[in-house]
């Protein structure tokens, strides 16, 4: 499996980590997309990088592949695919490739905006420094076009640049807060797929539409969306369009074959089947009972 942000990342970055400085961006991000296999040449420890503690910077790291190592106060935390942290510097922590793994693949970014910095490290403090985040996040597709548009000079300003960047800062906290809240996560999924449903004139929504909003393959949303869920999109999309068949039945009226064609039916046949294995009733009977209420 390889997500469009993966290829995006891919594509921006050679094998070897670029970092990015930029006159537009007054050295406020680095970033970089790499594979180490020698440990000794992978070893960071966050006392000894040379960072003024009046002004600290963060780096946020997340494995694709291998496996690398975190140590903080004693504690000794494997980093696998999926597996992310996000640390201040200069503090007593370290992060290296491990004697015992063969490769460590990831992508990192170092931000020293100000505003942003502050934020993260607060995010830090009421999340934690190591957690899993999934493949299909959005927060990784932001990262990527970040990146992206840093390395080629592709932003217009540094409130551009300040924008995105405050998008990808609050994406993080939000991913992170539904990690910690799982009922609520469903929610806000549910309610951002009802929104793009009534965006959409003409009803007829599909789960790759979906998945394009959201900046991941169809199979990376359908994926995530069952998992956060409980269910694929296609069962939660009909239903949507049913309880829209019934609010035109209800309130208009338009012929079973032209509900049918607006909101993406065969025909007036197929919407019936529909309607009456959902509703356990024909349209016509559906119609009355509405009118009657």
């Amino acid at each position: 499996m390889n997500p469009s942000w993966l290829k995006l990342l891919s594509s921006t970055f050679s094998e070897k980590a670029v970092p990015v400085v930029s006159d537009l961006l007054p050295q406020w991000i680095y970033c970089g997309y790499e594979t180490r296999t020698i440990p000794r040449d992978y070893s960071w420890h966050g006392l000894k990088r040379g960072a003024d503690p009046k002004h600290p910077y963060i780096v946020f790291q997340y494995t694709l592949d291998g496996e690398g190592l975190y140590e903080e106060k004693g504690r000794r935390i494997p980093l696998r695919a999926g597996d992310a942290f996000l640390t201040a510097i200069p503090s007593a922590h370290s992060y290296r490739l491990p004697e015992h793994s063969s490769s460590w693949t990831f992508y990192w970014m170092i931000i020293h905006h100000p505003t942003v910095r502050d934020r993260l490290i607060q995010t830090q403090k009421e999340f934690g420094t190591v957690f899993s985040l999934p493949s299909e996040a959005t927060l990784h597709m932001l990262s990527a076009q970040i990146c992206e548009q840093v390395v080629h000079g592709r932003y217009e300003d540094r409130y551009a640049f300040e924008l995105a960047l405050w998008e990808w800062a609050l994406e993080l906290e939000r991913a992170l807060s539904l990690i910690r809240s799982p009922a609520q996560g469903r929610e806000q999924l549910l309610n951002w797929t009802r929104r793009q449903w009534a965006q959409r004139k003409s009803r007829t929504l599909a789960a790759t539409d979906l998945a394009q909003a959201a900046g991941m393959s169809r199979s990376n949303f359908s994926h995530h969306f069952r998992k956060v869920t409980g269910f694929s999109p296609a069962p939660f999309l009909l239903q949507l369009r049913l309880y829209e068949a019934a609010n035109r039945l209800r309130h208009g009226n338009d012929k079973l074959d032209v509900i049918a064609h607006e909101l993406g039916f065969v025909d007036a046949s197929h919407l019936s089947k529909a309607i009456h294995r959902h509703y356990r009733m024909n349209p016509g009977m559906l119609r009355r009972l509405l009118h009657r209420k």
